[in-house]
């Protein structure tokens, strides 16, 4: 499944939504860094363990409520949600964070 890129009105429709939903927030303004967590993301988002998974994205410089989420915080985040409800959110700019985070979704 490919990462869907949303907005601030959508965001809670698609957690309320989906069993387990990984969302990773992004800004314009991050750099090589976020093109190669993106890009690692994206890969995740198509392996058949994580075909459960919805995978979202979002743009902290366009969503007003994504962005004050951010506020003070570094933009490689990712939130877990499981039915509706956050599990976990961190600073994740590696694979093997990204993937701990997904294996407590599975678990959660």
């Amino acid at each position: 499944m490919s990462v869907q890129e949303i907005n601030d009105p959508d965001l809670l429709n698609h957690v309320g939504s989906y069993k387990q939903v990984i969302l990773k927030y992004h800004s314009d303004l991050c750099g090589e860094e976020c093109r190669e967590i993106m890009a690692m993301f994206q890969r995740l988002s198509d392996q058949r363990e994580y075909k459960d998974i919805v995978f979202l994205r979002i743009n902290s410089e366009n969503n007003p409520t994504a962005k004050k989420f951010l506020e003070g915080k570094k933009t490689c985040i990712v939130s877990i949600y499981s039915k509706g409800r956050l599990l976990d959110s961190c600073y994740a700019p590696t694979r093997v964070l990204v993937e701990e985070l997904l294996e407590k979704l599975q678990g959660g």
